[in-house]
């Protein structure tokens, strides 16, 4: 059933460009229409895209806006499958218990507001079940709202299959609310900075820059980064010279090691900054 207001277009190339596929209500397979998709534009209401048809592999959270590219909804490729659109309860307050132990187990920490870290927050490295009282909530794999996302509408989760994951591995959370502007992308004129540093927790030679950079070799005599502080602005981290290779995405905020931004190495070699 179409619902009033809510669409989401997804192109085939970045910017907007090619073949595109709209959708007003839950689609299971759009593969068959949209080989690979690099663009989004969401009209109206609130989304979860999936990698694969029928509402399989990884999710991504979608709120109205433009994403030109895969980098700004936090995708790992081009490859999307269907699509669900998601009720957010209007007006009031999140809210969210989280346990160390399944089944309810163990200590609980309860939350009504975002947490980039939930290491610092409650030294706690893992979530095995949760409540959720009120509103929408995403789980996400590492801190700083980085890896996999796992989308939590209000009900009781024992364990992390039934969130989807196959792991207890969750280190940030954050609530879903029509206001919230989800798309990551620089602001409007605004200029990147970014310091990266030689060692981790922010040790070592410290590097600034507000330019692209297609080698940190050539440019510092770097050969890896261990950790880093967006100042202003977005930007994607690349394995190789040349922007090649895996990529990460940073929103502005604090990585004190790679595991951070997504990272199982300090293997970068290039960076520029993500804009409108």
């Amino acid at each position: 059933m179409s619902r009033a207001g809510t669409k989401v277009t997804f192109y085939e190339d970045k910017n907007f460009l090619g073949r595109y596929y709209e959708c007003d209500s839950d689609c299971p397979d759009f593969h068959t229409y949209l080989s690979r998709c690099n663009s989004i534009r969401v009209d109206g209401g609130t989304w979860v895209a999936y990698e694969r048809p029928n509402y399989a592999g990884n999710m991504y959270v979608l709120t109205h806006g433009e994403y030109p590219d895969y980098h700004h909804w936090m995708g790992l490729n081009d490859r999307l499958g269907s699509c669900k659109y998601i009720q957010i309860p209007s007006g009031g307050r999140g809210h969210i218990q989280v346990f160390e132990k399944g089944d309810f187990g163990g200590q609980m920490f309860e939350a009504t507001e975002d947490c980039p870290s939930i290491m610092e927050e409650w030294h706690m490295r893992e979530v095995h079940a949760c409540r959720v009282l009120e509103g929408v909530w995403v789980f996400y794999e590492h801190p700083n709202y980085r890896g996999r996302q796992y989308v939590l509408p209000k009900g009781e989760y024992r364990k992390p299959v039934e969130w989807g994951a196959a792991s207890p591995a969750v280190q940030s959370f954050r609530s879903i609310t029509e206001k919230k502007a989800a798309p990551v992308c620089q602001p409007s004129g605004g200029r990147g900075h970014i310091q990266v540093f030689e060692k981790g927790d922010f040790g070592g030679q410290m590097f600034e820059a507000t330019e692209d950079c297609p080698s940190i070799m050539e440019e510092w005599h770097m050969r890896e980064v261990h950790a880093c502080r967006v100042l202003e602005g977005v930007w994607v981290f690349y394995e190789h010279p040349n922007y090649r290779g895996r990529q990460y995405v940073l929103p502005k905020g604090e990585y004190r090691k790679p595991v951070e931004w997504g990272a199982a190495s300090p293997a970068v070699q290039s960076f520029r900054s993500i804009t409108e």
